[in-house]
């Protein structure tokens, strides 16, 4: 049975479990009961009611919840899973993290996987194409690399954007336009995604190879996102030109740029649908399949460096 996310968007909403079904209760709608096991994510904008019980009981069902912050303010928070399953693929996990060849030959196929993805959106648009050299041989000079690379990326997409959206390059927390503040949620909300899959393959989501761990920061899943962000950049864009106007989005000093409450009824509803044909073979792939595609892959590298650590010198094209 395919899965679906379920997305809370009003502060009077009350959540709560009963009977291993999510019954929403809001002013409009006195009362909906949704069993569990038809959800994969939980996405909860602002400060709805909820019951104490609720996030044990969704993690005991494998159901991410994404925290997104009311109003644009803060970072967004993520819950799911414990880490009680599948030891034995953590520890491949952190073993190859010591490693620094295999740590930096990930960390690389997924900045080469996302400069492809990337110039298959600047191509769909007609753009001239990033030119990129051999990556460097350091996690600190990726980072450089990555950067360079991303600000050219972003110049010209703004070339491909009306000037009615301000869009001078990439901005976040807050983002300051429109655009920058469609591809935040969407990169927020294929996070969720990832992050689902992450829990549900047995990997620590918390450490990454390519983004640094911090508190309360997916860095493995970050990692994964990156070869799937240029087709947000692309969707967005596309969102701009045939749903939304200036005035569907708010600005402050403080919470910088957003859409409005009926704009973001639009924008679940659009993603609702390319979360369903995120990828365009026959039968179209959804975002699910290409995450636990994306984690099992991850999974081979580490396999393979687990069981044969002495014939990895690892190729320049891993399975990605």
């Amino acid at each position: 049975m395919e899965k679906f996310p379920v997305i809370i968007d009003h502060k009077e909403t009350q959540l709560s479990i009963q009977n291993q079904a999510l019954i929403i209760r809001t002013p409009e709608q006195k009362r909906q009961s949704l069993p569990l096991y038809v959800i994969d994510t939980l996405i909860i904008y602002g400060n709805p009611q909820i019951s104490a019980n609720l996030f044990r009981q969704l993690a005991e069902h494998n159901i991410t919840v994404a925290l997104l912050p009311a109003r644009g303010k803060g970072s967004p928070a993520w819950t799911g899973a414990s880490l009680s399953t599948s030891a034995q693929w953590r520890l491949h996990q952190y073993n190859c993290y010591q490693d620094p060849e295999c740590r930096h030959h990930i960390a690389t196929t997924l900045l080469q996987q996302k400069l492809k993805a990337q110039n298959h959106t600047l191509s769909y648009l007609q753009a001239p194409t990033l030119q990129a050299s051999s990556p460097p041989n350091t996690l600190s000079q990726l980072l450089g690399y990555e950067g360079h690379l991303a600000k050219q990326y972003f110049q010209t997409l703004s070339q491909y954007l009306d000037p009615i959206w301000q869009f001078k390059g990439r901005n976040r927390r807050p983002p300051q336009d429109p655009y920058n503040a469609l591809i935040s949620l969407g990169y927020t909300l294929i996070t969720t995604e990832i992050n689902n899959a992450v829990q549900a393959s047995g990997l620590d989501p918390w450490l990454g190879f390519y983004h640094e761990t911090y508190p309360a920061r997916p860095a493995l899943s970050l990692d994964l996102i990156e070869p799937l962000r240029p087709q947000i950049d692309l969707w967005s864009l596309m969102l701009l030109e045939q749903y939304f106007t200036p005035e569907d989005f708010t600005y402050s000093p403080s919470e910088g740029c957003r859409l409005n409450k009926s704009a973001r009824k639009i924008y679940y509803q659009q993603w609702a649908e390319i979360r369903q044909q995120w990828q365009d073979t026959y039968p179209p792939k959804t975002l699910t399949q290409t995450c636990l595609q994306a984690v099992q892959q991850l999974k081979d590298i580490l396999q393979e460096r687990a069981y044969h650590p002495k014939n990895s010198p690892y190729k320049e094209e891993a399975p990605f």
